[in-house]
């Protein structure tokens, strides 16, 4: 498979070149030579007497294989395209009829498999695939090269949630880009801007390995703690802020709304045995109400807490709070989702919580990692989870808790399971566990 890669890359780089039959046959001869190296590290060097491009080609392909070998895919490229540019489609034919050149092709379609690999099926697909192409659609080539700047974008952001929206959007550029002209998925050749060089398999690779690097190591983390809340309608209250400034002794004008005659988006809920049976305001307080607040419905009930009196340049004023109450005012529940104010969650800043959730999550990371196996992987989220747990359990409140399993439990019953996570963590640390796979 590698072989046959080579040996239609080298055709396109002849084609691009118009390099006639006779060479043609040359490196037909040299790609049947070199099928049976496809497979086993290459050892490249370059001589004195080799032309610069070629001493370019060989130190960048040899660079690239020990970025490969260390995971930095940012360098594996930054050489690999060095390599390419000196040696590929764009390279004079002169140096293109060097014998080293397919060699390094060869190197480099091998170190490109490995690679692949750091992704996933996609990556893997389109490098394994023998065809390349130094044609395709304009249309296609943007619509590629818009894919992987997106892919680009979702590998620097810092957000899951951005991350995986940028990630679906790259696969919708390629999917556009391969309805366009399929061709494009196996393009080596020049950028459609025209400057520089662009190998789609090969980026399509580095996003994939990118990308599934960044989410590896999201997996070992445990997940931003999420703001469940979500709107309802229930029983529940609005607060209007009142005033009224006298104008003669004992004598006070009508009372006015403070700040925003607008309806509050969401009310304030309060259980619906709790509220008033009828309005219970001043009429010199509802009257003015009615008038100034337009959203107030007629089976509204009204209460006021107040009025109270103070003085401001001379004038005194009477200042009051009114709710208005309604047994279906827009609502939201906590963070954590519920209409329950005795239920706490890590999204509502819970130690507690968060300490339990965290300690299940490295907990189960160090068993993830135990199975690979990777034991120093293991012992370091076997250490994440002991630090997790040990927090103090002493006046934590008496609120039950949801978990991220949306689990409901009460104190006691967290607080026994985070000192039991503690002990395991603890136990692992002490032990061989992580170096012993099952």
């Amino acid at each position: 498979m590698k072989g046959i890669w080579i040996g239609v890359a080298l055709g396109i780089v002849a084609s691009a070149c118009g390099v006639n039959p006779d060479r043609m046959a040359v490196i037909e001869q040299r790609k049947a030579e070199l099928a049976a190296k496809a497979s086993g590290k290459i050892e490249l060097e370059y001589s004195d007497s080799d032309p610069q491009p070629i001493r370019d080609a060989v130190q960048s392909v040899n660079e690239s294989e020990t970025k490969l070998e260390e995971s930095d895919f940012d360098g594996y490229m930054t050489r690999r395209y060095a390599a390419l540019a000196a040696v590929g489609p764009l390279a004079s034919e002169e140096v293109l009829a060097h014998p080293k050149v397919p060699i390094i092709l060869t190197k480099i379609a091998n170190l490109d498999q490995k690679f692949a690999e750091a992704g996933n099926a996609r990556s893997i697909e389109v490098v394994a695939n023998p065809e390349r192409s130094g044609a395709a659609s304009a249309d296609a080539l943007y619509a590629v090269q818009d894919g992987l700047d997106t892919c680009a974008r979702a590998y620097a952001s810092t957000s899951r949630t951005e991350t995986d929206e940028l990630y679906r959007r790259y696969e919708t550029n390629l999917e556009r880009a391969n309805a366009t002209d399929s061709q494009v998925m196996a393009y080596v050749g020049k950028k459609p801007s025209g400057a520089g060089l662009i190998d789609v398999p090969a980026e399509i690779a580095f996003c994939e390995a990118r990308i599934s690097y960044k989410r590896a190591v999201w997996a070992d983390e445990p997940a931003e703690a999420a703001d469940l809340s979500t709107d309802y309608n229930g029983c529940g209250y609005f607060e209007v802020n009142i005033e009224a400034a006298q104008t003669s002794p004992n004598v006070f004008a009508d009372y006015t709304i403070v700040g925003s005659s607008s309806q509050p988006q969401t009310g304030i809920a309060v259980a619906c045995e709790k509220m008033p049976p009828a309005s219970d305001a001043p009429t010199n307080v509802q009257r003015p109400l009615r008038d100034q607040l337009l959203w107030l419905a007629p089976g509204d009930l009204v209460s006021m807490a107040g009025p109270f009196e103070y003085e401001q340049r001379d004038v005194l004023y009477k200042k009051g709070t009114v709710r208005v109450f309604r047994s279906d005012a827009p609502l939201k529940t906590s963070k954590c989702g519920s209409e329950d104010p005795t239920i706490t969650c890590e999204a509502e800043g819970s130690e507690l919580a968060k300490a339990f959730n965290h300690a299940q999550h490295y907990l189960n990371r160090a068993e993830h990692h135990r199975a690979v196996p990777a034991p120093e992987k293991c012992t370091e989220m076997a250490q994440k989870a002991f630090d997790a747990a040990n927090v103090s359990t002493q006046g934590a409140g008496d609120k039950q808790i949801l978990t991220v399993d949306k689990e409901v439990l009460a104190q006691a019953q967290i607080v026994a399971r985070v000192e039991a996570m503690k002990s395991q963590a603890s136990q692992i640390l002490s032990s061989d566990w992580c170096s012993k796979p099952q």
